[in-house]
């Protein structure tokens, strides 16, 4: 018995937030060479006037990504901040650096230098692989192991998704890959210049799932019945790079059978439930905090 299992969800799906009007942006856009910020803070952040006080019916949502106009930091206000650094990502909006991350260096306008991420793509899959492990080991699930054909697989679906510049799941045909139950995540993740956060961040975001009321990608994490995964990464040359994940349980049982459709059914549910609540405690901080902009 084979089975294929696919996966319609990304990190850029958008949804409704307690009926706020929605700020969009084309996200997950290709590469930019001009600042931008993509928001971190997740299910959105708030925007800010240029008194540093909080508009109240626009929100951006997390994983957008917005062009910066100025860089300044805020005192005092409503919000009592203190020195916090904004971006105007709007003629009279803005928002908190700490709720965000950027692809320049904010004291200087620079964009960030381009990261080897391929002489180092061994070391960040592994890294991932760890991180991802770390988590199903939290949830009393089993490690996966790294396949290497799927592996291949996934970089060369990656360096698809970067040569057109957007997610999409289109192209995952079910002849590419080793025959049975297989999934795929795909997103891209910012480089945070050290392999390991780059990692934990890239599992975090894949946990997190801003915009997917049923966590999907976070169900592939921790689908029970998979046991080897591939990961292929591509850096977009703007200091992002493309995450491809693809899971599989290539010997199917009849035995599983049952369980596998009971875990389908849960997958196209929102949120989670009993049994499969998760939590995830995350090896190091992630994501780059106001401090680091000092």
């Amino acid at each position: 018995m084979c089975w294929k299992h696919y996966l319609t969800l990304t990190t850029a799906t958008l949804a409704l937030v307690l009926g706020f009007q929605m700020t969009n942006s084309t996200s997950q856009a290709a590469t930019y060479n001009y600042p931008v910020v993509t928001v971190t803070k997740a299910p959105y952040a708030s925007l800010y006037n240029s008194e540093g006080e909080r508009v109240v019916d626009r929100v951006l949502l997390a994983n957008t990504d917005w062009r910066v106009g100025v860089v300044r930091y805020f005192d005092g206000g409503p919000e009592n901040f203190q020195h916090q650094l904004m971006y105007q990502v709007s003629t009279s909006e803005w928002l908190r650096a700490d709720q965000s991350q950027a692809n320049f260096n904010p004291q200087t306008g620079q964009l960030l230098p381009v990261a080897n991420v391929n002489a180092d793509q061994s070391a960040l899959i592994n890294a991932m692989l760890t991180e991802l492990n770390r988590l199903r080991a939290q949830n009393g699930l089993h490690p996966l192991t790294n396949n290497a054909e799927l592996s291949a697989f996934s970089q060369r679906r990656a360096e698809d998704l970067r040569q057109k510049g957007y997610l999409s799941h289109a192209g995952w045909w079910f002849e590419s890959h080793p025959v049975g139950y297989a999934a795929e995540n795909i997103e891209t993740a910012f480089d945070l210049h050290d392999i390991n956060k780059t990692a934990i961040n890239a599992i975090g975001e894949f946990y997190d799932d801003p915009g997917n009321p049923n966590l999907g990608h976070r169900k592939s994490m921790l689908n029970p019945y998979f046991t080897q995964v591939g990961m292929g990464i591509v850096a977009d040359g703007y200091g992002r790079f493309y995450v491809v994940q693809t899971f599989l349980k290539p010997d199917i049982q009849e035995s599983d059978a049952a369980g596998i459709k009971a875990y389908e059914n849960y997958v196209n549910e929102k949120g989670e439930r009993a049994p499969y609540n998760s939590h995830y405690d995350r090896a190091g901080q992630a994501i780059i905090k106001r401090q680091d902009f000092k």
